[in-house]
């Protein structure tokens, strides 16, 4: 047990802790209960990031492309450590513990999304390293080859792929699998198949600058086509089209509700465009640690608390799924008119008489 290590790790995060919970009375219900145990236990408020564990070691796996091709030499490099010992192993040892120990929390824990899959990128970076020092200084051809074979997949696949595409590009199968954009899609696939095979060749001829200069390159148009399909998935940000009408039309005291959109929603980003507090219509409390967060309870209203502000106050604005928003209005029995749409939601003016 290393006392000093801890003590200083103490004296990096608890001055903060402390500062936010005296600032803030609700900060260790709110940050160490709800986002930590809650979170590990299934019970977090809102209990949105549920992926099974084989799906965010799917992900995981995939988001560390490529370096995740180079897994198989990282295993051979850490077994070799383990046998020379010294301290080789030492230090393979504490790379796999900052390894392991995050990998089975986030796979035991009952909420989590791919990105908790950051935390055991820099032990596997690290590891990655210390083999491609060892092949540098060894130089040997076998080695490059090692390196070099993971690339070869790339534009196989790639190739792979654009057929099975061109091939059923009209299929309900291709359909099914959501692609936002076919054309971006074949403009990365077949980027992916030229760089793959440059960069196996690099390896191949034991050009080890040059592989790593066209990796950075392959990398660069990967984040380029990455950006292009998540533009295509989402032309509009859907709180921000919402938030600039409200902004629009809205008069000083009017009221802003988010219909069980994400948490992010009302507790963020509305309030960052709108610079107003959102509140939340939902139809329970589904947390058994809601009643712990009483900043969060004070944001929450339910159908009957929502249709009585709208009595009160005349109208409300209300952002929402659109058909879904559209049958609680109609249940209540509230008038709406929608005043802007974007990507399945819409924001609506909602009056206790007014008819659509």
């Amino acid at each position: 047990l290393d006392v000093p290590g801890l003590v200083i790790l103490g004296l990096g995060v608890l001055p903060w802790t402390i500062a936010m919970s005296m600032r803030h009375p609700d900060f260790l219900k709110c940050f160490v209960i709800n986002e930590h145990f809650g979170a590990f236990l299934g019970k977090r408020d809102s209990n949105d990031a549920l992926f099974p564990t084989g799906l965010f070691l799917a992900l995981s796996a995939g988001e560390f492309f490529p370096w995740i091709l180079y897994l198989p030499i990282i295993i051979r490099g850490t077994i070799l450590a383990l046998k020379e010992g010294g301290e080789e192993k030492e230090k393979v040892l504490f790379l796999g513990a900052w390894l392991f120990v995050p990998l089975m929390v986030f796979s035991l824990s009952k909420s989590k999304v791919d990105f908790y899959g950051m935390h055991f990128y820099p032990p596997l970076l690290i590891l990655l390293a210390m083999q491609l020092r060892r092949t540098l200084m060894e130089k040997q051809m076998t080695s490059h080859r090692l390196w070099s074979y993971p690339w070869l997949l790339v534009p196989v696949l790639a190739i792979v792929s654009l057929v099975f595409l061109k091939s059923q590009e009209s299929s309900q199968l291709v359909e099914g699998l959501g692609i936002p954009s076919i054309g971006v899609a074949y403009e990365f696939l077949i980027t992916a198949a030229v760089l793959g095979f440059l960069i196996f060749f690099c390896w191949t001829r034991k050009k080890t600058r040059h592989a790593f200069a066209v990796i950075a390159i392959f990398m660069i148009f990967f984040f380029y086509f990455t950006e292009k399909m998540f533009v295509a998935a989402y032309p509009d940000d859907s709180m921000k089209f919402a938030a600039d009408k409200y902004n629009q039309v809205a008069k000083e005291g009017d009221i802003l509700f988010s219909d069980e959109l994400p948490e992010f929603a009302h507790i963020a980003i509305l309030p960052y465009y709108t610079g107003k507090r959102a509140y939340l219509l939902r139809d329970q409390k589904n947390s058994k640690l809601y009643f712990l967060l009483k900043d969060r309870m004070e944001l929450c209203f339910n159908e009957d608390q929502f249709k009585q502000n709208v009595i009160e106050q005349g109208k409300i604005y209300l952002v929402g799924k659109t058909k879904k928003t559209i049958r609680r209005l109609d249940k209540l029995g509230l008038g709406y008119r929608i005043l802007a749409r974007s990507d399945g939601k819409a924001l609506f003016v909602v009056m206790a008489h007014l008819k659509d």
